[in-house]
């Protein structure tokens, strides 16, 4: 598929979140000093331009199909079967 930023080629592959070892680190030493344990969970969320409903496109632990365009970057996370 062609990517609809640049019209460069696509890969397709997974699209995920994934903390580091130290972001890992740094998160669950926050919750044990105190801190939000929302830190644990990272999620990412769509935002529509001009305001509506915020919505949640990858749940923290999750991948979904995606495609990624070397030239410009733009990843796209197709459909909305997720896979643990």
């Amino acid at each position: 598929m062609p990517c609809p930023t640049c019209g460069g080629t696509t890969r397709q592959g997974k699209v995920a979140l994934q903390l580091s070892g130290w972001g890992e680190i740094g998160s669950w030493v926050d919750v044990f000093s105190g801190g939000s344990q929302e830190h644990l969970f990272h999620h990412c969320y769509f935002k529509p331009e001009g305001g509506g409903e915020t919505v949640k496109v990858l749940p923290a632990g999750e991948s979904r199909d995606g495609m990624h365009c070397e030239q410009c970057g733009t990843v796209i996370i197709v459909g909305k079967q997720s896979h643990a």
